[in-house]
């Protein structure tokens, strides 16, 4: 057993051997099991060599093209990508961060979609 594992086996165990109030002991357990197990978790995130091969694969993984980009900026060492994501209603827009770290990209989506539906030349905003 590694030295979390064991220390937080043992704080599970004096929690249940200690004779408290059951339904605090059990949410504190439930906490714990969830912070253990969002710890645990392995990320999904690819580091390129080069910006533009970061920028390729995020638009693999956003199901978008090369003519969907709007604009990609610099704002304080941050890099950004604008895109529309065409839907039945009409655009979308996105943002992604490519963050860079030890000369390596990485794309995060950043935050929710936009949703842009113009009807009778009145537009409607929607947030996923």
């Amino acid at each position: 057993m590694e030295k979390y594992d064991f220390m937080f086996y043992t704080l599970i165990q004096k929690l249940c051997l200690d004779g408290g109030n059951k339904v605090k002991k059990f949410i504190l357990i439930l906490m714990l099991l969830s912070l253990f197990m969002i710890g645990c978790q392995q990320s999904n995130e690819r580091w390129f060599d080069s910006y533009e091969k970061a920028v390729n694969e995020g638009i693999k993984q956003t199901g978008i093209t090369k003519q969907d980009i709007i604009a990609e900026t610099e704002v304080d060492n941050e890099y950004f990508v604008i895109y529309s994501i065409p839907n039945e209603d009409g655009y979308a827009i996105g943002v992604s961060n490519i963050a860079k770290l030890n000369g390596k990209y990485s794309w995060y989506p950043v935050g929710s979609r936009v949703d842009l539906v113009i009807k009778n030349l009145n537009p409607i905003i929607r947030y996923q």
